[in-house]
């Protein structure tokens, strides 16, 4: 290698090491900071402290904050070093498992149908990628071929209908998402016309709901998120939650004076939901359904786990899968930049469990010590290139 190109490598790994550490001191305490200030109850023993530094220096990590942990011991009553702090997990855990450079290409939802043909996603009706309209058929159509596009996308609709646009990347946690209810073709141009001005967007049929899914709140599609992690040549999936909107919301995360309101629910190994739900802040509230298993569940676990074998660069997945009205199993969508920890150890416990050992193996190898932990928390290791 030349020396030009072996500079170019360590400028590269600099900048990616700055990020990586931006990526975890960002609002570090997040979610359980705020936990910690409501909870004066929230708080760690000298003992359980030490417990916690032990275990993790096994890999190479001495967290300078224990938040989290305070937040999860209190929460759950499970006390158990090895939950995984949600910013250790974006900087450190995601970036070795997920190659980010590629992330968002494969998470273009215009794309799903394509990466993942063993799942069905919402119907499609049309799309727009790079500012050219496409339909169900994936015909062209160009900007001025608009009402061309408008009729072949109408004629797939039994109206009146609701429909259903997204913004196709670079969105997550039900940002982007809107609902139009459509009775002509007339009424189909004018929401097209809101959107003139988004370079790519997916249009969907809206979800009917399963009526177990639309117990929890009718006017947002609910969802039972699942994640999957590829374990050598196995597929395992963990900690599943149903998550639900509130009232008004049309999916199942919703924001409240810029506040994230997000309803869960944890879901046990055999599929039936738990006795309670909860929300970020640690609000607590009895379950109070009717139907209290996830319908149709070994065959949305079986779902999950083979449609992971089609992704072959990630090593973890989250999926956010539903049950139409007519008993169909839809994956709403999937994740793979940053598939989240925090209410799912809140459901749960420690994300992996028994399993936490072999998913933070990578951290016993010196070089990757080096590379993925930021140099603050690291027991060995150079200086920060920061």
């Amino acid at each position: 290698m030349s020396k030009k190109g072996s500079w170019g490598k360590r400028l590269e790994q600099a900048l990616e090491n700055c990020r990586r550490d931006r990526r975890y001191f960002k609002n570090a305490g997040g979610a359980a900071a705020a936990y910690v200030r409501t909870h004066p109850s929230a708080r760690l023993s000298p003992d359980e402290i030490r417990e916690i530094d032990s275990y993790w220096a096994r890999f190479g990590v001495r967290f300078k904050d224990h938040r989290w942990y305070q937040m999860y011991y209190d929460f759950t009553g499970i006390r158990d070093p090895r939950y995984i702090p949600q910013n250790f997990a974006n900087a450190v855990i995601y970036p070795y498992y997920n190659d980010r450079k590629i992330t968002a290409a494969w998470q273009d939802k215009n794309y799903f149908e394509r990466f993942v043909p063993v799942l069905r996603f919402p119907e499609t009706l049309g799309q727009k990628i790079d500012g050219r309209y496409y339909d169900a058929e994936h015909r062209c159509y160009l900007p001025e071929d608009c009402a061309a596009f408008c009729r072949a996308v109408f004629s797939r609709l039994d109206p009146p209908e609701t429909v259903v646009i997204k913004k196709a990347a670079d969105t997550n946690q039900g940002k982007g998402v809107k609902l139009h209810p459509v009775s002509s073709e007339q009424e189909l141009a004018d929401v097209l016309a809101l959107y003139r001005g988004w370079d790519s967007f997916i249009m969907e049929k809206a979800i009917r709901q399963h009526p177990f899914f639309a117990q929890f709140n009718s006017s947002s599609v609910n969802i039972v998120r699942i994640t999957t992690w590829r374990k050598g040549k196995e597929i395992v999936a963990a900690v599943p939650c149903v998550r639900f909107g509130i009232e008004g919301a049309v999916t199942d995360i919703a924001r409240v004076d810029g506040r994230e309101i997000m309803n869960v629910i944890g879901v046990k190994e055999d599929g039936t939901v738990m006795d309670h739900s909860f929300t970020l802040t640690g609000e607590r509230r009895p379950f109070t359904g009717t139907l209290d298993k996830v319908p149709f569940w070994e065959d949305i676990v079986s779902l999950v786990k083979e449609g992971h074998r089609y992704l072959e660069h990630f090593g973890v997945v989250a999926w956010d899968m539903t049950v139409d009205g007519n008993g169909r199993i839809i994956c709403v969508e999937y994740n793979l930049n940053i598939p989240g920890t925090i209410v799912y150890q809140m459901a749960h416990g420690p994300f992996w469990g028994e399993q936490t050992d072999d998913f933070l193996a990578f951290l016993r190898d010196e070089e990757n010590r080096k590379r993925y932990i930021p140099r603050k928390i690291r027991v060995r290791g150079k200086k920060s290139e920061c």
